[in-house]
């Protein structure tokens, strides 16, 4: 079903998913406001000597991202970012390696006591959790006593987090501001050397783009499709004079895909006929959107004076003026000119693009001097970016803001209506703030359009999936108008590693975070696909127990001939159109409901051929065994329910081997941080005790301990087991009310059943620690308990 799909924004999300869709064989346009392509990834060819990356520029860990995949199939050139990055003093010297090492090493504590707060609260259900912020848990755990370059290092520290996160850390979520930390890229960081408007223009071959084309408004509930009203701007000359135009343009289709930025959602810019619905306008209020800057210098090729290092750091005197050139990229070594980007991040990002060039360059040039000599010469060339000021960006990347959460992001990811579609760094839960996040979200979003883009196997898979799951007698999945794929992939799929020969189809699939994204499709439509030779009903009649399993497997394999017809499409062909009134088995949509009435009339011959289905009896009583153990996907909130019922992005990303690594992973983290728990319990219980002695003391002096006391004469074994058995003994004596001669009598009872436990074997304990374990203490207290009431019956 070939459909017109407008894509509005022509950045790397956009791009990608208009490829997708045109390779799907659907009718593209691809509509930007810009009179470039790229959106956040803009690279300069024109002020400068070399290529340089205004926007997004680094390739950041290469282990399974897409984008590294993509270099090599274009072919781009590429520089290892070296690990190496020494920090400078505010008076220009050079921090040591041990004082740089060390005070990472406090900057990771304070981190670290961020982390462990929010655990905390969020296990006592504190409701002031959503509204912490980052920074000031952090600053809590701070030294008071830090001497004043130990806290402008630390400084400089927290500002490079806010690099990462695009805004200052007091706007982060302290619960959510790290989670998508578990599935970032591993490996080497790289530069793009011609830049990363190489892999634009290779995704921009062969669409349809119109650029300098502005959205004012997208109605996407129109009789006939969708509607995308826009301005167009053209310059027109006369008398030698240029002047611009603008018109207005109206492209009509039956999907929209939006890809725009958070920051462009977030001014109301566009504006949706009808409204967009409340949860959707919530994520986009909740999700923070951030902001980095750059100041570009050059330099003549003689006049190079910096090392050779990829990049370097400068500490500030001033808290308030840390973000201000704290990190110089060196691009010489990329661009093989002397080019030097500076970096401004958190509040100084904002203020870059309120303050003139020529006080920027000056700012750079006292800091460079007071580190490489005051005779460095002036740059030639400068330029400073301003994405805050930019109309049609607003800002770099998204961040989770106080209130926020990474299901924010999946709100975002969610369609409207089956015709309106989001995709777009801010859309990808996994992998926001990056590129990666954008070129998988529209891989993402392009698997759903052509989802819905197909109604016959929307409506044959509900009629399908509708009717196992009542036979199964699982309406739950259908509470609350829960989605029918995401309830029947989740209900066979839970047990992916103990079963996983039942799904040898599926696991051909797993790969990379850009793979997954890119077979959705397969992945997802599959379930849909059917022979046009198969007559399919739309199922009302209860299924036995047997046919559960293969009936389920051949759906989730997307087998659906043989899920109807047995196996056997050619030999039951004339039957099937008999019992179904003889309809035209290549319309499946016109024979559903003559497929009803054949069902109602003769249930039991269609019942035999799904008997026939299934041809190996083990293999078929494994799938039953594994579809029992699992359990209904749980019903989400009423408000999030309410778009056309399409997989989530998250889930579907990551492969089973990707997300069975990712457990093992984090439950190894959890090990550890259980351990450190523990010895910290330790510590803390030794200091509240008065014990000062260093581990080892205290691991010798317990062992002369238990030497001693392994040593002891038989006297102080019986002495100790006596004692033990008093103490219990007497709260059962007073609760009896025992005369003394009762209470002997049970001592010595209890004193003898114990020492011969005790001397039945070699001990490697001491008696006092045997005596105080938690078994042997219940043990002792049930004998005493059924001495005394024995006794207090007598009495």
């Amino acid at each position: 079903h070939k459909k017109r799909i407008i894509v509005i924004g022509a950045g790397m999300s956009g791009l990608t998913a208009a490829r997708q869709l045109q390779s799907f064989g659907h009718d593209v346009v691809v509509i930007e406001a810009r009179d470039r392509l790229g959106g956040r990834v803009n690279t300069d060819t024109k002020t400068f000597n070399s290529p340089v990356d205004m926007g997004a520029s680094i390739i950041t860990g290469l282990t399974g991202n897409p984008i590294g995949v993509v270099t090599k199939q274009i072919e781009t050139k590429v520089h290892k970012i070296g690990n190496k990055c020494p920090l400078f003093l505010p008076d220009g010297k050079e921090l040591t390696g041990e004082m740089d090492e060390l005070l990472f090493e406090k900057f990771n504590t304070l981190e670290q006591h961020a982390l462990k707060t929010a655990k905390e609260l969020r296990a006592n259900n504190d409701s002031n959790l959503d509204k912490m912020g980052l920074l000031d848990t952090m600053r809590e755990a701070q030294e008071h006593d830090m001497e004043e370059i130990e806290k402008q290092v630390i400084n400089w520290h927290i500002t490079n987090l806010e690099y990462g996160c695009a805004t200052n850390l007091k706007n982060l979520s302290l619960e959510h501001w790290n989670q998508d930390d578990p599935y970032g890229f591993q490996g080497t960081h790289l530069f793009l050397k011609e830049g990363y408007s190489t892999i634009i223009e290779k995704l921009a071959e062969g669409l349809n783009i119109k650029l300098s084309h502005q959205v004012q408004r997208i109605n996407y509930m129109g009789a006939k499709g969708v509607s995308v009203e826009c301005s167009t701007v053209s310059k027109e000359g006369k008398d030698g004079k240029e002047s611009s135009a603008s018109t207005s343009v109206i492209e009509e289709g039956d999907m929209v895909l939006v890809t725009v930025s958070l920051g462009v959602l977030k001014s109301k810019m566009i504006r949706f006929s009808p409204s967009l619905p409340t949860w959707k306008q919530i994520a986009i209020d909740r999700l923070g959107f951030g902001l980095i800057n750059k100041l570009v210098l050059e330099w003549k090729d003689e006049d190079i004076f910096w090392r050779n290092e990829d990049m370097f750091g400068h500490v500030k005197e001033d808290e308030e003026l840390r973000g201000n050139n704290y990190m110089f990229w060196n691009l010489k070594n990329v661009t093989d000119k002397p080019i030097l980007v500076s970096i401004f991040a958190g509040d100084a990002a904002v203020k870059l693009e309120e303050t003139p060039l020529e006080q920027l360059v000056a700012e750079a040039m006292t800091y460079l001097r007071r580190i490489y000599g005051s005779d460095t010469p002036e740059p030639i060339r400068t330029f400073k970016t301003g994405w805050k000021n930019d109309p049609f960006a607003r800002g770099t990347y998204s961040y989770v803001g106080i209130g926020a959460s990474g299901k924010d992001y999946d709100s975002l990811a969610r369609p409207v209506k089956g015709r309106l579609f989001f995709a777009g760094e801010a859309t990808c839960r996994l992998y926001p703030a990056t590129v990666p996040g954008a070129h998988a979200s529209g891989l993402f979003a392009a698997g759903q359009i052509a989802d819905a883009a197909n109604p016959i196997k929307h409506d044959l898979f509900k009629a399908s999936t509708d009717s196992i799951i009542k036979s199964l007698g699982k309406e739950n999945f259908m509470k609350n108008g829960i989605r029918y794929r995401r309830g029947v992939r989740k209900y066979v799929s839970q047990q992916p590693q103990k079963h996983q020969h039942l799904y040898k189809n599926k696991g051909k699939a797993d790969g990379n975070a850009s793979t997954h994204a890119n077979s959705n499709l397969a992945s997802s439509s599959s379930l849909l696909s059917a022979s046009s030779s198969s007559l399919l009903f739309k199922r009302e009649i209860p299924y036995s127990k047997s046919d559960h399993g293969s009936f389920v497997l051949n759906l989730m394999e997307g087998n659906l001939e043989n899920t109807i017809l047995g196996g056997d499409n050619n030999k039951n062909d004339d039957k099937l159109k008999d019992a179904a009134g003889g309809v035209n088995t290549d319309r499946a949509v016109t024979g559903v409901q003559q497929g009803e009435n054949a069902l109602k009339e003769n249930p039991s011959y269609v019942l035999d051929l799904l008997k026939k289905s299934s041809r190996d009896i083990k293999q078929r009583k494994k799938t039953i065994k594994a579809l029992g153990k699992t359990t209904p996907y749980k019903s989400r909130k009423r408000d999030e329910l309410d778009d056309d019922g399409i997989v989530d992005m998250t889930d579907m990303l990551l492969s089973n081997k990707t997300k069975r690594r990712r457990y093992e992973e984090q439950s190894r983290q959890r090990l550890k941080k259980k351990i450190q728990m523990k010895l910290l319990k330790k510590e803390r219980k030794m200091k509240k005790r008065g014990m000062e002695e260093t581990g080892q003391d205290a691991l010798k002096k317990s062992k002369n301990k238990f030497e001693q006391d392994k040593s002891s004469t038989p006297e102080d074994v019986s002495l100790c087991i006596r004692n033990h058995i008093q103490k219990v003994l007497q709260k059962y004596a007073q609760k009896f009310h025992l005369p003394m001669n009762f209470q002997d009598e049970i001592l010595e009872k209890s004193f003898d059943k114990v020492i011969k436990d005790w001397n039945s074997k070699e001990r490697t304990r001491s008696v006092k620690v045997w005596m105080r374990n938690e078994k042997r203490k219940k043990s002792l207290k049930s004998l005493v308990s059924k001495y005394t009431r024995r006794y207090a019956k007598v009495k």
